[in-house]
C-alpha cells in the first residue's frame, strides 16, 4: 500500500533486522576497506556478497518475508534500485552505502556519499521518508532513463573501464555525443502520456522521477523531486551543438523560460514511448535497445533512510 509523500519516522533500530547486500564489483567495492567499514559500523547485520546474474529482488522480497526491518544497498545506482524492487510497498526501509561512481540517488536524498558516513548514519537510525518509484519495462528504476542522444552521450563505459577511470570512463560518450550533434540526429517517437497521444521528433528524451543528473551542479528540473507523485518527461529538440550549449546554460542556471527546443511534460500514471526502430537506453537498469518502454509512476512506493526529512545534495 503506498504511503502519503514525504512522511516521515523513526526507523526501528535492531541490529539482528538489518540485511546488506554488497555489490563487490562497484568501483567503490575494491579490495576490504568497504567490508571492514561495514564490519565495524554494523556488527550485527547480516553481509549477503551479489553474486553475478543473481536476483537481488528475489533475495530482498525473502528476507523481507523472513522479518527484516532494514535492507542495505552497497553499491552504485543499480543494486540500489534492484534491492528496492524488492521493498516496494512493504514496510522495510531501504538503506545506501553508496559505492557507484555516479550515486545519483544518494546525491538526490542528500545521502552520505562516502562509504563510512553512509553506514555510521545507518548505525545511528537516521529518520525514513517516502519516496516515488519507477518501474520501466517491469524493473524498478529511482532516478532516470535516457534516449536518443542522452544514450549516446552517458553511454555506459566496459565495467574494468569504468572501476579504472570512474567518472572520466564517460568521456568517450561525450566525443560520440558531439559526433551525432553535429550531424543532426533525431528520432521520431510515439509518447503516449496518462493516455495522451503524440508523435514527435527528438534529439533526446528523459524521462526522470528524481532531478538529479550525471553531472554535478546541473539538474533535470529544479521543480523534479522523489516524492512529486509525478514523472517528468524532459524532451530536446536542438540539432546542433549550439543549441545543446543554450539549453544546458539555461538548466545550469535553472533559468526559465527555457529554449522553445526544450520542453517538460508530466504525468501521474505512465508514460509510454514507442519507435519504429531499435533505441539506445542509458539507465542502471539492464535494459539494451528497444523499440518500446512502457513507464509506471509508483507514488510513495518506498521507504528510504535518510539524514533528515526531505534532503537532497
Amino acid at each position: 500500500m503506498a504511503r502519503p509523500e514525504g512522511s516521515v519516522n523513526r526507523p526501528s533500530v535492531a541490529a539482528s533486522g538489518d540485511l546488506i547486500v554488497l555489490n563487490p564489483r562497484s568501483a567503490g567495492a575494491e579490495g576490504d576497506g568497504v567490508r571492514r567499514i561495514l564490519a565495524e559500523t554494523l556488527p550485527h547485520a547480516e553481509l549477503r556478497v551479489q553474486q553475478p546474474g543473481e536476483d537481488v529482488a528475489a533475495v530482498v522480497s525473502a528476507a523481507v518475508a523472513a522479518g527484516r526491518r532494514r535492507v542495505i544497498a552497497a553499491g552504485g545506482d543499480g543494486t540500489v534500485s534492484g534491492v528496492a524492487q524488492g521493498l516496494l510497498h512493504t514496510e522495510p526501509a531501504l538503506g545506501v552505502v553508496p559505492l557507484g561512481t555516479g550515486n545519483l540517488f544518494a546525491r538526490e536524498l542528500g545521502l552520505p556519499l562516502d562509504p563510512r558516513q553512509a553506514a555510521e548514519l545507518l548505525a545511528a537510525g537516521g529518520s525514513t521518508r517516502t519516496v516515488d518509484v519507477m518501474r520501466v519495462n517491469g524493473l524498478v528504476s529511482l532516478t532516470h532513463i535516457g534516449l536518443g542522444l542522452y544514450a549516446v552521450f552517458i553511454r555506459e563505459p566496459e565495467p574494468e573501464l569504468k572501476r579504472r577511470l570512474g567518472a572520466a570512463a564517460y568521456l568517450g560518450g561525450l566525443r560520440d555525443g558531439l559526433d551525432a550533434l553535429r550531424r543532426g540526429r533525431s528520432w521520431k517517437l510515439k509518447i503516449t502520456v496518462d493516455g495522451v497521444k503524440r508523435r514527435t521528433r527528438v534529439s533526446l528524451v528523459v524521462a526522470a522521477n528524481a532531478g538529479c543528473t550525471p553531472v554535478p551542479g546541473l539538474r533535470f528540473g529544479e521543480a523534479i523531486e522523489v516524492g512529486d507523485g509525478r514523472l517528468d518527461l524532459c524532451l530536446y529538440r536542438g540539432r546542433t551543438v549550439g543549441d545543446a550549449f543554450r539549453a544546458v546554460g539555461r538548466l545550469l542556471a535553472l533559468r526559465a523560460p527555457f529554449p522553445a527546443k526544450l520542453e517538460y511534460w508530466s504525468a501521474v500514471r505512465e508514460i509510454r514511448i514507442e519507435s519504429r526502430r531499435p533505441l539506445a537506453v542509458q539507465t542502471d537498469l539492464p535494459l539494451g535497445p528497444t523499440r518500446s518502454l512502457h513507464i509506471e509512476n509508483l507514488p510513495g512506493a518506498l521507504r528510504v533512510i535518510t539524514p533528515s526529512p526531505g534532503g537532497r545534495a
